[in-house]
């Protein structure tokens, strides 16, 4: 019993390792834009860290929603079986409905992007955190130090989302698609 309980622990901790792995490296090409966007905003501005922050991983969140978000609008047009036929007049949409569907849209976009980059600011403070003891304790390129931010900020993100709070992520997933 001991054992197999050991064994599964072990297994539990390489597969969050790999999971980790796997999501750090869209996490860290995403990084590196923010990063960048966070650098002239704080210097175009004079923002201050945490304000430049904020804004980057708003704007940088806001458009991977709209990603995520308008994706499936267009996977389901594209198979849809009206695809190259007209619709039938009576199920057209007005102008009116092509209208409250533009501001619903920009709408629910702009208050989830809000919600997640709040959400997503406590993980930007320990991937710093991460990074400045990188910096101080290994001798790798500037790159790999902000890989392994990354990866560490992503194996707290999955612990936190998987054994602490695992509610959280099918209400994450319902606020992005369907909230």
């Amino acid at each position: 019993m001991p054992l197999n309980f050991a064994l599964e622990a072990l297994n539990m901790l390489i597969e969050l390792f790999r999971l980790s792995l796997i999501t750090s490296i869209p996490s860290f090409i995403i990084a590196l834009g923010t990063e960048q966007l966070h650098k002239r905003l704080s210097k175009r501005f004079s923002l201050s860290w945490a304000k430049s922050a904020l804004i980057s991983t708003y704007l940088t969140v806001t458009l991977l929603i709209m990603v995520l978000y308008s994706l499936p609008l267009y996977i389901g047009w594209a198979e849809s079986p009206l695809t190259g036929q007209s619709m039938p007049p009576e199920l057209q949409p007005i102008a009116l409905d092509y209208l409250m569907f533009a501001v619903f849209f920009v709408l629910k976009i702009i208050t989830t992007g809000l919600i997640f980059s709040i959400l997503l600011l406590p993980l930007i403070f320990f991937s710093v955190y991460a990074l400045e003891k990188a910096r101080e304790k290994e001798k790798l390129p500037e790159l790999a130090n902000k890989f392994v931010a990354v990866f560490a900020t992503n194996v707290l993100a999955w612990l936190v989302l998987l054994f602490v709070f695992p509610w959280v992520f099918g209400g994450l997933l319902y606020l992005l698609f369907w909230g």
